[in-house]
């Protein structure tokens, strides 16, 4: 077996993820998937049995386009909590270099005296 194949079936098989291959014509397409996602797809609550091919593919298309969505979420997600939590320590520091600068002026002042009258 070609060597690039196997490391795309060890990563589907890693991360059970899918993997659409065209032809070199790019008309056909077909799923590769590991076989225990492929019976559990079979035997979910439609009949897939009674699906074309095409209608079969469009479901799984349909599927993948969901996880993509559901993972761009998830790294929009987490963009947005790493560029927040930038942010929250910029300000943070900026907060604290600012509140050690006063004090290091007020410091730097001439002394004053209470006395008593």
């Amino acid at each position: 077996m070609n060597s690039s194949l196997s490391k795309v079936l060890e990563l589907i098989k890693k991360t059970k993820d899918r993997l659409v291959l065209l032809d070199e014509n790019g008309k056909d397409a077909y799923v590769i998937m590991p076989i225990e996602e492929y019976e559990r797809l079979s035997f979910l609550g439609s009949d897939f049995r009674n699906l074309t091919e095409d209608e079969f593919l469009d479901k799984i298309n349909r599927d993948i386009a969901v996880w993509k969505s559901q993972q761009q979420s998830e790294n929009e997600k987490q963009i947005l909590d790493k560029e927040f939590n930038n942010e929250f320590s910029n300000i943070s520091q900026n907060f604290d270099n600012e509140w050690f600068e006063e004090k290091d002026a007020d410091l730097n002042q001439e002394p004053f005296y209470f006395e008593k009258v």
